[in-house]
């Protein structure tokens, strides 16, 4: 799993979230209590703020 800070925002990532080997998370990005990124995905919180779970 990549995960990247972008600008001033590192991605916050609960601990029960599960992330794919080459997924990628960046930016103003939430991913709650047992969310998850599937394989290939990329969430970008470049523009605005993106929450999942």
């Amino acid at each position: 799993m990549a995960i990247y800070q972008l600008d001033d925002f590192t991605p916050a990532i609960h601990p029960s979230a599960w992330v794919a080997d080459n997924a990628q998370v960046m930016g103003n990005v939430l991913l709650g209590e047992d969310s998850s990124v599937w394989f290939g995905v990329v969430i970008r919180g470049d523009m605005e703020a993106i929450t999942v779970g």
